[in-house]
């Protein structure tokens, strides 16, 4: 595990496990005043507060386990969207719809896998229904954009634990 943008760009303080975007992908959709497009990522679990973890190898050979048993997805955007939920700074979510016929049974897995005897304590969030996205700008309630996305579609091969700032 190494430093990545999270702890460059933010003080990020969550756990999660995510497929980040193929760098050509990430500059494409990459918005002016924007998240880099080093930060885009479509968020598979949410683990809580990266702290909180006492055994962050179980947690990382858990997921090389899970990834080694599939092929890489080919993932999809076209389209745009915007989450009522504003972030502590009063700002909403601006995101691009991320579409994959294959996506929703492997985030499903993932989630199960992640609740194995092996990581007692962990539990991903499950609080709201999956809306595969990733997330492009974070904008003031009331705001609205007339951005218009590149249609993509690309190969994710990669499967990343984020804890903290550390990727």
């Amino acid at each position: 595990i190494g430093k990545s943008w999270l702890a460059k760009n933010h003080v990020y303080n969550g756990a999660m496990v995510a497929l980040f975007l193929p760098e050509g992908a990430a500059k494409r959709l990459a918005l002016p005043g924007g998240l880099d497009s080093s930060e885009l990522h479509v968020t598979l679990a949410y683990l809580g507060e990266a702290n909180q973890i006492t055994d962050p190898t179980a947690i990382m050979r858990q997921v090389e386990r899970f990834a080694a048993d599939y092929s890489p997805l080919r993932l999809k955007v076209g389209g745009v969207g915007q989450f009522n939920q504003e972030n502590s700074e009063g700002k909403r979510p601006f995101y691009a719809s991320v579409d994959s016929p294959d996506l929703p049974g492997f985030r499903q897995a993932l989630v199960e896998s992640l609740k194995t005897k092996y990581l007692e304590g962990i539990e991903p969030d499950t609080e709201h229904g999956f809306t595969p996205h990733v997330t492009l700008k974070y904008v003031p309630k009331g705001s609205s954009i007339n951005q218009v996305i590149p249609g993509l579609e690309f190969g994710v091969d990669t499967l990343s634990l984020c804890l903290g700032g550390a990727r």
